[in-house]
């Protein structure tokens, strides 16, 4: 199935599907990085944010090989950096799982919990604030 979308841009109409997006990636040279760079510096930006330590948000538990419990700061933090990779850099759950050590179940819940948790002015600034860190992370790993 030929994904095709239509953006336009001014008084242009571009057609993109998956081919035309890789000749353009290829085109402007984006050189991937490993998903657990970006999540290490994502968690150094959010341990101030969320008052946790870096070290416990991306913690791995010894027994199961997955992300400890942990504190509550760490834990906010962590579902805060599963949803911010989902809406600005538009990754899938099951890659987000993968990054931080957990399904993509798990990565799914922490989306949406952080969506209902935003209502809260306090927490709805912080996740503003990473996800404006976010997007300059994305800038300086890929330039």
């Amino acid at each position: 199935m030929r994904l095709t979308r239509i953006i336009q841009q001014g008084r242009r109409t571009v057609h993109s599907n998956r081919r035309f997006k890789r000749e353009i990636s290829q085109a402007i040279a984006i050189k991937p990085l490993p998903d657990q760079e970006i999540i290490k510096a994502l968690a150094d930006a959010a341990a101030p944010i969320f008052r946790a330590q870096s070290a416990d948000i991306l913690r791995l538990s010894e027994t199961s090989g997955r992300q400890g419990a942990g504190t509550a700061p760490s834990e906010l933090a962590r579902m805060a950096i599963a949803y911010v990779t989902h809406t600005v850099l538009g990754w899938r759950p099951t890659r987000i799982g993968d990054a931080i050590g957990r399904t993509r179940y798990a990565a799914r819940h922490a989306c949406m919990t952080v969506e209902d948790l935003r209502d809260n002015p306090d927490f709805d600034r912080r996740v503003a604030v990473l996800e404006a860190a976010a997007v300059v992370i994305a800038a300086d790993l890929t330039s």
